[in-house]
């Protein structure tokens, strides 16, 4: 029974040991993608340079939070809609009557689910149903990250 304790922790001291010295070497498995591409001679590790998002704001959105018949509060949501070009950004800018008026039915419904049952406004909560109403306005890839800036409850 020994001798096969001392057999498995031989095989693992090994390969582990192997492991670490192929990671180290950077051969095998762990070896990196140095793949030159015909045209520049760049390789696949350097980074490809990104353009930097583009943002378009949003009127600030109001909600009212009623009980009964009262008003007993508004919600002043202000956001910001992440785009990765400009031609997704004229996009959002033409359809962006359709969006406020699709973000506020949205939240009107929301904001008082939320505050009826955690008492508070979850942000990302808010912000994952900013994201899916605006992708069916838009269609998917439009909106690549909804921003909230503020939020304030009063």
């Amino acid at each position: 029974m020994k001798k096969l304790i001392l057999v498995v922790v031989l095989v693992l001291v090994l390969g582990g040991a192997t492991v670490g010295v192929l990671m180290w070497l950077k051969i095998g498995p762990f070896a990196e993608q140095a793949t030159a591409d015909a045209e520049d001679g760049t390789t696949s590790t350097e980074a490809v340079p990104r353009t930097p998002p583009k943002f378009v704001d949003v009127s600030p959105l109001l909600i009212p939070i009623f009980q009964g018949d009262k008003v007993v509060g508004t919600v002043d949501i202000q956001i910001k809609l992440e785009a990765e070009n400009e031609e997704n950004v004229d996009k959002i800018k033409h359809l962006m009557p359709r969006l406020n008026d699709a973000f506020l039915r949205a939240l009107y419904t929301l904001i008082p689910q939320l505050l009826k049952k955690e008492q508070r406004i979850d942000l990302d909560t808010v912000k994952r149903r900013l994201q899916s109403v605006g992708n069916k306005i838009t269609g998917p890839g439009v909106i690549t990250n909804v921003l909230i800036q503020s939020l304030s409850d009063s």
